[in-house]
């Protein structure tokens, strides 16, 4: 079973769960890992996760792209989401009824990944949980603390550091594949940003294809 196949399983079962329930709107948060530098893969999962998601065409996803500017309108950080009522201000700013939050674990080549989804209420209500290991990627392996650097490193939103803005932002040229295709799609980059303004550490967190990725990058 591949890492793809494995993880669609495992949402799969989650996204029944939830339509059981009879709730459709649905927002993934970051994962947690065994501590905070293991954010970028947190967040990273949960992109793939929101992305299984929308197979189940019964199912409404909200953009995980909306959640930093919610957060930055709401006063809130990322940390903060821990609580549920943060949580709860969060879904019903962005219209989400359900949010899916989870943690993940680490073996040598998988992580054990146990994913929770919870209505939007007054009092926090489970509607279903799900478990399951997916293996690890190549890309997965790069986000892993061990290889992380050691200089220190900025996050928007959080300990006072604001939401960058580009200076000048021109729109990423399309690639002869997909302007043959017609085609066009969202990527989503990580990227580090040095002092001196310029994009470097770049990793596709969200693909496009048909070369539209390396256009972006």
């Amino acid at each position: 079973q591949t890492q793809t196949e494995a993880l669609d399983e495992l949402v799969g079962r989650l996204a029944n769960t939830i339509l059981t329930k009879k709730k459709k709107t649905v927002i993934v948060l970051d994962l947690e890992g065994p501590d905070e530098e293991y954010a970028t893969l947190g967040a990273l999962l949960a992109d793939q996760i929101s992305e299984a998601l929308i197979k189940s065409p019964r199912l409404k996803l909200i953009d995980r792209l909306e959640i930093p500017g919610a957060l930055w309108r709401l006063k809130l950080s990322e940390k903060e989401l821990r609580e549920w009522g943060n949580v709860r201000k969060l879904c019903k700013h962005l219209g989400a009824k359900v949010a899916v939050r989870g943690t993940f674990a680490r073996s040598q080549t998988t992580l054990t990944v146990r994913l929770t989804a919870s209505a939007v209420s007054e009092q926090e209500q489970g509607v279903g949980t799900a478990t399951g290991t997916i293996a690890l990627t190549q890309e997965m392996v790069s986000l892993l603390p061990e290889r992380m650097n050691s200089l220190r490193v900025f996050r928007p939103g959080k300990d006072g550091v604001g939401y960058p803005k580009c200076t000048s932002c021109p729109n990423p040229e399309y690639s002869d594949d997909a302007r043959a295709q017609k085609l066009q799609g969202r990527v989503v980059l990580l990227v580090t940003i040095t002092p001196e303004g310029r994009t470097t550490n770049i990793v596709v967190l969200r693909r496009a294809g048909h070369g539209l990725d390396e256009k972006a990058m």
